[in-house]
C-alpha cells in the first residue's frame, strides 16, 4: 500500500511523485502528490529531497491527484518525518494565503 512520505514512479509520468495524502485516502485508489525534478527551479515552494543518494527537488505548490489504479505504481523510496512535516507546512501556507488574502 502507498503511503504519505513514499516517492512513486508511475508508467504514465515522467517524473517521480512524492504523496502527500495520508493511507486513507491512498486506499481510494487516489493519492495527492507532488512532482520531483532533477533540477532545482529555485522557487520559493520548492523543497530538496534525497532519496538513494539522489537529489530531487518537490514542487510543493504544484499538487496533483493522481489515478493509481490506472496507473503501474513502483515505490522508489520515501522521505522521513521531518521533510514530511515541512512539506506539509509548506502546502498549508499557500492555503492559508489564499484564504486571508481576499
Amino acid at each position: 500500500m502507498i503511503e504519505q512520505g513514499d516517492i512513486i514512479k508511475l508508467d504514465l509520468y515522467p517524473n517521480p511523485i512524492v504523496v502527500l495524502s495520508k493511507k486513507i485516502y491512498n486506499q481510494s485508489g487516489k493519492v495527492l502528490g507532488c512532482p520531483l525534478q532533477s533540477n532545482s527551479s529555485n522557487t520559493t515552494f520548492e523543497l530538496e529531497l534525497t532519496c538513494d543518494s539522489i537529489t530531487f527537488y518537490a514542487q510543493t505548490d504544484d499538487i496533483r491527484k493522481i489515478d493509481i489504479k490506472s496507473n503501474k505504481v513502483q515505490q522508489i523510496g520515501n522521505i522521513s518525518l521531518g521533510k514530511q512535516i515541512i512539506m506539509a507546512d509548506m502546502v498549508q501556507s499557500i492555503l492559508e494565503s489564499e484564504l486571508f488574502d481576499n
